[in-house]
């Protein structure tokens, strides 16, 4: 509760858990004017290891995990220390990733195909129940005549082969597999040319979550995957948990966090899962990393678009 408050009003900084796989450099918004004071109480701080310039230095190159900046293992609780110590002064920030769903024109066209069935098969279905009520309702009408009654029957007869020559009946309709389409039947602005992001998929529109049905609706029940340089594997080994699962069961977990401003390094955190565990499952929806990239994916399954920033 303390925390919140002081958050809310910024007095305090929340700072995420730290770990040796994430990234971690020099923040942009870091008080350079601040470096000598800086220096000084660092080195105080941390006389026996590299100074303040050195480590600010090492965090300015290519971003990497923070582990491979650790000599050994006995290094491990000093330097842990000292990224602590630098988050805390403003002078390093955590690279994090993004992500959102990106949707192909062929989502898009199979949705948009479904869609169109669905109109023309409600407009056949009440066609077809007002042909009846006008059937029903001319034969009480011609009841009445009795001197008519011979004529009025045969016309009814003949009206009614008519109407089935000519009216189109539901199992009638045949999907034309050459239907050119370039704009969406429930959103006129929708173009079914190019690719889309899902903005929320959380709470996505109608259009948009039958795009996402349409997603889920391609995943494997069986995942097939494997791993370079590894012929032999045993898929109920519980290192390849996250690989082996049904997209469809995690699917739900996951899906709300792909809305481009909720940091996946947080889902761990939430969903008391297991880190390796959430990047195997991550890497098979398309978001490749260094440390997964040994995975084989599934095309089916690669629906992400990922960005990284702090």
């Amino acid at each position: 509760m303390l925390a919140s408050h002081l958050v809310y009003w910024r007095r305090a900084r929340a700072i995420p858990p730290l770990h040796q796989r994430d990234v971690y450099f020099v923040s942009p918004n870091c008080d350079l004017s601040k470096l000598e004071v800086a220096t000084a109480a660092y080195q105080l701080a941390f006389p026996t290891l590299p100074s303040l310039p050195k480590m600010l230095s090492a965090l300015s190159g290519t971003p990497r995990p923070y582990g491979s900046f650790i000599p050994s293992k006995d290094h491990k609780e000093a330097y842990f220390a000292i990224l602590a110590w630098l988050l805390r002064g403003g002078w390093v920030t955590q690279l994090r990733t993004f992500a959102r769903v990106k949707v192909s024109p062929e989502i898009k066209m199979a949705v948009e195909r479904a869609l169109r069935r669905e109109e023309v098969d409600k407009y056949l279905s009440k066609q077809g129940s007002s042909i009846l009520s006008d059937h029903s309702k001319h034969n009480g009408d011609t009841s009445k005549n009795d001197d008519d009654d011979a004529s009025s029957s045969s016309s009814s007869s003949l009206a009614s082969q008519d109407s089935g020559e000519e009216t189109p009946m539901p199992g009638r309709y045949k999907p034309d597999s050459k239907l050119h389409l370039s704009h969406s039947l429930l959103d006129q602005d929708t173009s079914l040319k190019t690719a889309s992001l899902i903005l929320f998929p959380h709470r996505a529109p109608p259009l948009e979550s039958r795009w996402l049905d349409e997603i889920v609706s391609r995943f494997p029940k069986q995942p097939r995957f494997s791993v370079r340089g590894r012929a032999n594997i045993d898929e109920n080994d519980p290192e390849y948990t996250g690989l082996r699962t049904a997209m469809k069961d995690l699917w739900p977990v996951y899906i709300k966090y792909f809305n481009g401003m909720d940091a996946l390094e947080k889902v761990p955190v939430r969903e008391n899962l297991k880190r390796k565990l959430v990047w195997q499952v991550l890497t098979r929806l398309g978001l490749v990393t260094g440390s997964q990239s040994y995975i084989e994916l599934d095309p089916s399954e690669q629906v992400l678009i990922g960005v990284r920033h702090w």
